[in-house]
């Protein structure tokens, strides 16, 4: 770990206190005290102190990198206890009212990668009883340090970004608000107040469970690459495969065949989703979802042996280009016509029923093709939930696919005609919504996007020429 990660800035309270103050008492307003809270990266200790000085906690426990950094004063309370250490390694074994997890997240994921960050936010959910306290870097604060680089690998958006966050730990919660936005490095963060379910209250999956064993060990398993573009199946030891979200296995059944098996690894809710989209799915070519292993830890598909995937049938005679091409126009106007609802969770809700081809992503990695010739037979895997207005990214991947077969030309531009324009009024219609919703549905507004973009750029520039003088 970076020297840069382990020092604490002792000064960032007195440099913030307006914001620190403003932080602390949207804080206090939703905690019903006195409680026992966990304060992560509790600095000089301000929050804690304001807490315990306010009435709304009797009891603290705060964590810090360095002893030396928290207020003499209040680690002499008795009422405040420190843990010191990295949070990815010293979260307690017990439970509090309420955790506070501010401006943490974005170090450890730029230190220690996606996976360690997100295992540590769920350990830190199950630390809470009734609510968990979130915030961290934006990519709109621009590109000027490396956690803000770092967090473009991953994801394009601020939304993006905490929609992914919120649905690592969906399983716990029952509902999340936004609770203020401070400003830091140019831009407003958002701080949320996460609601927790009590212990055994997550929402059970309706989903059948087969008498399938688990595999035990490494021995076997995938990991899929970060992304929904590009994707590549990692072996574990491969330095990408912790930051993972998803792994796959290749089972043989004597029951039930040839299996594949696939088990989210930061999302554990969305299983249950797909199950029911998946296993319910009548259309053309799609891999139903049979149900969950015997322990309910992984889902359970028929395994598609020596399918070709979009880029072995563009190298096939014209025929059955063709034929994969008309394949693929039938399936994505058949997704355009089965509705799928309604989805009852906390992120990308469906109140009534909603067009399949707006809650699914089929991008080229979930196509493939069995057989050859007149044989030729469309197979489409992978029913995760994806959104809830994501038409016209599929309609763009229908014309990508199409171009890449290098025909029906004119089906090809007619998708591409309308992905764009569903992309127009994705990003402008309407022009402003809540912050809160766009989160829930993963939706960024436009303006958030080119911010991003001209603060990116402009930050690395100037962390670039700063960097040239010694001065970054």
């Amino acid at each position: 770990m970076t020297a840069a990660y382990r020092a604490s800035d002792a000064t960032y309270h007195h440099r913030h206190a307006r914001r620190s103050l403003a932080r602390a008492a949207s804080i206090a307003a939703h905690i019903d005290g006195p409680a026992s809270v966990l304060d992560v990266g509790c600095n000089i200790g301000f929050t804690s102190r304001y807490l315990l000085d306010q009435g709304v906690a009797d009891r603290v426990c705060g964590i810090e990198l360095h002893a030396e950094t928290v207020d003499p004063a209040l680690r002499e309370d008795p009422r405040f206890e420190l843990i010191t250490g990295d949070v990815t390694r010293v979260i307690p074994a017990r439970r509090f009212d309420a955790v506070i997890y501010g401006a943490v997240h974005h170090h450890v994921l730029n230190h220690q990668g996606l996976g360690a960050a997100v295992s540590a936010l769920q350990r830190l959910a199950d630390c809470a009883r009734q609510s968990l306290f979130f915030e961290t870097g934006h990519l709109t604060e621009g590109g000027r340090w490396d956690w803000q680089r770092r967090l473009r690998d991953y994801f394009s958006s601020d939304e993006e970004h905490l929609h992914y966050l919120l649905a690592c730990i969906e399983h716990r919660i029952t509902g999340f608000e936004l609770i203020g936005r401070f400003r830091i490095h140019g831009v407003r963060r958002c701080l949320l107040r996460i609601d927790l379910a009590p212990d055994g209250a997550e929402a059970a999956d309706e989903v059948a469970r087969l008498p399938v064993a688990m595999p035990t060990g490494e021995a076997g398993f995938r990991y899929r690459s970060f992304g929904s573009s590009a994707q590549r199946l990692l072996p574990a030891e491969a330095p990408a495969a912790g930051d993972a979200p998803v792994r796959f296995a290749r089972l043989d059944d004597p029951e039930h065949g040839p299996l594949f098996l696939k088990q989210y690894l930061h999302h554990p809710r969305a299983a249950g989703v797909e199950a029911a989209i998946g296993g319910a799915c009548t259309l053309p070519g799609a891999v139903n979802c049979l149900g969950y292993t015997a322990d309910g830890g992984a889902l359970l598909f028929p395994r598609i042996d020596g399918a070709r995937d979009l880029d072995a049938i563009a190298r096939a005679d014209r025929a059955e280009r063709c034929r994969a091409a008309d394949q693929l126009i039938a399936f994505f106007a058949a997704a355009a016509d089965t509705r799928h609802g309604p989805i009852r969770r906390p992120l990308l809700p469906v109140a009534g029923q909603l067009p399949l081809i707006e809650l699914c992503d089929f991008n080229r990695n979930n196509l493939l093709f069995q057989g050859r010739d007149a044989e030729l037979q469309l197979r489409v895997v992978d029913f995760e939930q994806h959104a809830v207005a994501n038409g016209w990214r599929n309609r763009l991947h229908l014309a990508a696919a199409l171009r890449r077969l290098r025909v029906r030309p004119v089906a090809a531009l007619a998708a591409a005609l309308r992905g764009w324009a569903g992309l127009l009024r994705f990003l402008l219609l309407p022009p402003r919504r809540p912050v809160a919703e766009r989160i829930r549905d993963r939706r960024p507004a436009w303006y958030t996007l080119l911010l991003i973009a001209v603060r990116s750029r402009t930050g690395a520039l100037l962390a670039a020429v700063l960097g040239r003088f010694g001065l970054s």
